[in-house]
C-alpha cells in the first residue's frame, strides 16, 4: 500500500494551491472547486394554504407563500433547484407546477409555450377526494447573471374550464382521522461552484 502525506495540492502551472489540508486530514478547495456545493439553503412548508376560482391555463403563484432565497457568490455559479410540492383540488382534473423566479414564472426552467398551451415543469391528476398528487421540482439555474438574491418558487396550472379550488398539503376531503395525513412541501436551493 502506498501512502502521500501533505497539506496542499498545487498544479506546477498554477500560483495558488488547488486543495489544502486541516490538521485532521479534511480537504478545502480554496479557489472553490468546479462542481463543489458551496451553500444549501431550504424551505420547508407544513402548513396548508388554498386558492379558489382558478380556471382553465390560470396560474397560482405561491412566492408570497412559499419560497426559497439565495444570494449567490459569484454569477458565473449555478443554482440547483430541487423539491416536491403537495397539491390536490376539488374535482378529478389535471393540473401542472411550473417553477418561478424572483417572482416571475421562470421560462427558461419550464417547458416551451407553443399556441395556447402553458409552460410546466411536472404535473398531477386528482382522482378522488382523499388522493394527494407530489409535483417534483428538478431544475439546474445556469443563467444567474449576477450575484443579486435569487428567489425560487412554484406556481400551479390549472388544466379545466370550470373554476375550481386548489390545496396545498392537504386534500379536498379531510378531517381528523387515521384516514388521512398531515403533507409537507419543501424547497431546496444549492449552489454549484462554476
Amino acid at each position: 500500500m502506498s501512502r502521500l502525506i501533505t497539506n496542499a495540492i498545487r498544479s506546477t502551472s498554477a500560483s495558488a494551491d488547488a486543495i489544502t489540508f486541516d490538521n485532521s486530514g479534511k480537504p478545502a478547495f480554496p479557489n472553490g472547486g468546479a462542481g463543489k456545493i458551496l451553500q444549501v439553503v431550504s424551505t420547508t412548508k407544513q402548513d396548508t394554504a388554498s386558492q379558489t376560482s382558478l380556471g382553465q391555463g390560470e396560474y397560482w403563484d405561491l412566492s408570497s407563500i412559499f419560497k426559497v432565497d439565495i444570494t449567490p457568490a459569484s454569477a458565473s455559479n449555478k443554482i440547483l433547484i430541487s423539491g416536491h410540492v403537495n397539491f390536490m383540488n376539488d374535482g378529478s382534473e389535471v393540473f401542472a407546477l411550473a417553477l418561478y423566479r424572483d417572482g416571475s414564472l421562470y421560462t427558461a426552467a419550464n417547458g416551451t409555450v407553443e399556441g395556447s398551451r402553458r409552460a410546466a415543469m411536472s404535473s398531477g391528476f386528482s382522482e378522488r377526494s382523499w388522493d394527494m398528487q407530489t409535483c417534483v421540482i428538478n431544475f439546474l439555474d445556469t443563467s444567474l447573471g449576477n450575484t443579486n438574491q435569487k428567489s425560487y418558487s412554484v406556481g400551479l396550472i390549472s388544466s379545466t374550464g370550470s373554476d375550481r379550488t386548489y390545496y396545498l398539503n392537504r386534500p379536498y376531503s379531510w378531517s381528523d382521522n387515521s384516514q388521512y395525513f398531515n403533507w409537507q412541501s419543501t424547497i431546496t436551493a444549492m449552489e454549484v461552484a462554476a
